[in-house]
């Protein structure tokens, strides 16, 4: 599986300095597509601060009206969460979805991505309707 095929998404977030963050990790590990679901306004600086030599994937990140819109060519979906859930609970864990991962049809599948929403989770219908749910801790 190609990095390029993983698209991380952000469900409203509200710090800009997270958005770094996420940013820095995702340049760090290779991946490019960052897309962002009504976040707070947030300025280009206060990201780049956090974000060192980023400035690409700043620029590359698109932002969109919801949740369902951003992940439309998804063709796997990875919901996490900061909170536990007893209705509903996690898939498996982050070896068991490295396994689920490699299992995807073709050589190339179509987008996956992974959808972190640590304030919504309980709330968020297409969380829960992910193919895959694990807790970040």
């Amino acid at each position: 599986m190609s990095l390029s095929n993983i698209i991380i998404v952000l469900h409203r977030p509200q710090d800009a300095t997270n958005i770094g963050a996420v940013l820095r990790a995702m340049h760090n590990m290779g991946l490019h597509q960052l897309r962002l679901v009504q976040p707070e306004s947030f300025d280009a600086a206060t990201i780049l601060r956090v974000a060192h030599r980023c400035d690409d994937l700043l620029a590359a990140t698109r932002v969109y009206a919801d949740l369902d819109a951003a992940l439309a060519d998804a063709v796997f979906v990875v919901g996490t969460a900061a909170q536990r859930h007893g209705e509903r609970p996690a898939t498996g864990d982050m070896p068991s979805l490295a396994s689920a991962m490699l299992t995807l049809p073709g050589p190339q599948p179509g987008p996956i991505g992974a959808v972190a929403d640590v304030r919504t989770a309980q709330r968020n219908a297409r969380f829960w309707i992910a193919d895959f749910r694990c807790w970040i801790t």
